[in-house]
């Protein structure tokens, strides 16, 4: 039996917690009250959520299933087309409103109860003039050098020193094929040390989300799969959360500077999210693409553990660019399947070279199709294991890495014409 000591405490228990959740109502109606936003019962339908709002919006952990985060990603993200449209126009941006802004902000928080940001942290700025790949091309100018006089070759040293004698390569810097044979064999390798395969289950549009969405903007943004539009605006590390970014984090900023490989990252990758293909991709993803707008993402602690993976002679090149290309597209690939990741690839080639204002990005472009290529053969592989049919990687050509000696060359007398 309840007594009447007992009933007070349980009248003064439902008091406190009735007077923080109407607190808490209150908090966010005050907070969205100009936005038109009447806290819980917008959460309800996230269709009627601004733009102004959504922008915030990140998961805190694995949701397949997320119509607010699809809502979030087709009300805010902007086309390729504009972007592109925006940069050879040489149009400049709209200016942000920072007190609107920080209202949104906090709004957002109120109603989503926001994970925190996670925080860049800064290694060093110019790791290349340390590494072995700087001996090599200081070694190979040399051997060009050697028949020009002493004032030729002070001013192309100079050039070189300063990093402004840079030559990218024009083919693939590495075969897909073995780094596919690779990539497989570390998933043969770890099933047999006990961990369980799976081929993973993929994000796609919410069933609310498609019967809710409305208007031109909101049907032609989600034409394409989900995974398509998320990457295209760079927001997999907010909008599809794998749960294991943090560990993985960790594991790549304990590496030495320059060390990290394809293969080992993978491997580490596929361990903690414990045998989901899918998901272990995507983590890989994630991490790397966190901070790709940041300014300075060339000198972040885990940019400097990642080991060069392009073929450019005076400098490792977009160090975080060429790997986010790449995984981000192994990635899709594998979710998606040839036939698109062949497209994507080609597309987001030109939508470089178009948003870099013609100067041409050969590497990265590489990346991309090379990405396609290996996430390909990494589907085709899991989709075998699982019908348990024999699986059979295709063949590569003889492959042999560029030789940049001829084109550095042909740099150097041009240079040295513009006396």
């Amino acid at each position: 039996m309840l007594n009447i000591k007992n009933l007070n405490v349980l009248f003064i228990f439902l008091f406190f917690v009735m007077s923080e959740a109407t607190g808490q109502e209150n908090k966010i109606q005050s907070a969205c009250a100009h936005l038109g936003i009447l806290g819980q019962k917008s959460l309800d339908d996230p269709s009627e959520l601004p733009s102004e709002v959504l922008m915030f919006y990140r998961q805190k952990e694995l949701k397949l299933n997320d119509p607010i985060g699809d809502f979030a990603l087709v009300k805010v993200s902007s086309s390729n087309f504009n972007d592109a449209l925006r940069s050879l126009l040489k149009m400049k941006k709209k200016p942000i409103n920072l007190k609107d802004q920080d209202i949104s902000k906090n709004c957002a928080n109120l109603l989503f109860n926001l994970p925190p940001e996670v925080t860049p942290e800064f290694g060093q700025d110019n790791l290349y003039l340390n590494s072995e790949e700087y001996n090599k091309d200081k070694l190979l100018l040399h051997e060009i050098l050697s028949r020009y006089s002493d004032l030729d070759r002070k001013k192309i040293r100079d050039l070189f020193d300063s990093g402004q004698l840079v030559v990218e390569g024009r083919k693939d810097p590495f075969d897909p094929v073995k780094l596919s044979q690779e990539l497989i064999s570390i998933i043969q390798d770890e099933e047999k040390g006990g961990l369980i395969i799976s081929q993973g289950e993929i994000h796609r549009w919410s069933d609310e989300f498609k019967a809710k969405r409305s208007g031109f903007n909101e049907k032609w943004k989600s034409l394409p799969s989900k995974i398509l539009t998320v990457l295209s605006g760079g927001k997999s590390a907010s909008l599809l959360k794998a749960g294991t970014e943090e560990e993985l984090r960790e594991f790549i900023i304990s590496q030495d500077n320059l060390s990290l490989t394809i293969p080992s990252l993978f491997r580490k990758s596929l361990q903690v999210n414990q045998g989901n293909i899918y998901l272990s991709l995507l983590t890989i993803e994630n991490v790397l693409s966190e901070h790709w707008l940041h300014p300075q993402r060339y000198k972040l602690k885990q940019t400097n553990k990642l080991k060069p993976i392009a073929r450019v002679f005076g400098s490792h090149g977009d160090v975080f660019g060429h790997w986010y290309h790449l995984f981000g597209m192994i990635y899709y690939a594998y979710a998606e399947g040839a036939f698109m990741a062949k497209v994507s690839g080609k597309t987001e080639a030109i939508g470089s070279l178009v948003l870099s204002g013609f100067k041409g990005e050969a590497q990265e472009n590489r990346m991309n199709m090379l990405g396609a290529e290996i996430g390909v053969e990494l589907r085709k592989f899991i989709r075998a294991k699982e019908k348990s049919e024999t699986f059979l990687l295709k063949e590569g050509k003889a492959f042999k890495q560029e030789d940049l000696k001829k084109r550095l060359n042909k740099k150097i007398k041009k240079i040295l014409r513009k006396k």
